[in-house]
């Protein structure tokens, strides 16, 4: 989904703040650019347009709950933005699969903000701009590997540096919700496999729900295989 993979698109990012911290006159390694965790999105970060545009998106694409994991990439250029839920379902067809937790899948049928209108000042509604949306279950262990994981990695976010600016490629997040409730949200920087390895599965979670039934089991059993690799790594790291 996307011209780059999910490496690329890390590296990119990356590259881009070297230059920056450069051109500063800033030594990039004192903010961390390598750091490999994900970085948290601040309240007090509302008036930067990115801010300003997760906000629409957020608020446009996630049209189901998010409990266990949320997932939004807003793309550099002109496609359209997307996103992914997984979630505790109610009492749906399973569609052959056993699970009480679905994927939902959404994307913009066009951009939310382009260059000619800029950032709408309200959500617009389904009739002015249509939402793709596909939902299928996933199985449980899945879903509690993927919860699991985004948990660990969010709250072992730090804080942006100032140096860590909203020049970027595709602009990506990661949501998860703690016991108390409270959604957490943060973004990949570093070059790393952890934040590389977040987006890659946050890629496979986008494709999942789109993709014929048949394929599904097998989609599932890979997005668990490397959410419980990447979660055994940082837990392996934290000792």
């Amino acid at each position: 989904m996307g011209a780059c993979d999910s490496t690329s698109k890390v590296v990119l990012r990356a590259c881009t703040f070297v230059l920056f911290a450069c051109i500063t006159g800033h030594v990039y390694s004192e903010a961390g650019y390598n750091d490999d965790r994900l970085l948290l999105i601040a309240k007090d970060e509302e008036r930067l347009v990115s801010s300003k545009h997760i906000h629409i998106a957020e608020q446009k694409l996630f049209i189901t709950p998010g409990s266990i994991a949320k997932y939004l990439v807003i793309p550099a250029f002109r496609s359209p933005e997307m996103a992914v839920a997984v979630y505790k379902g109610t009492s749906r067809e399973s569609g052959g699969l056993p699970s009480k937790y679905w994927v939902t899948t959404t994307k913009a049928s066009r951009r939310i903000m382009d260059s000619a209108s800029g950032i709408p000042a309200t959500v617009p509604d389904q009739g002015v701009l249509p939402v793709r949306r596909s939902d299928a279950p996933i199985a449980d262990s899945t879903a509690t590997v993927i919860h699991q994981l985004w948990m660990a990695m969010l709250s072992d976010a730090r804080p942006r540096h100032p140096l860590e600016m909203g020049i970027d490629s595709d602009v990506i997040a990661f949501y998860a919700m703690n016991e108390s409730g409270h959604e957490l949200r943060a973004v990949p920087f570093g070059t790393g496999p952890r934040c590389a390895g977040m987006v890659n599965l946050g890629d496979q979670l986008l494709k999942y729900a789109a993709a014929p039934a048949r394929e599904r089991f097998q989609r599932a059993k890979r997005i668990e295989q490397d959410a419980l690799k990447l979660l055994q790594s940082l837990r392996h790291k934290q000792r």
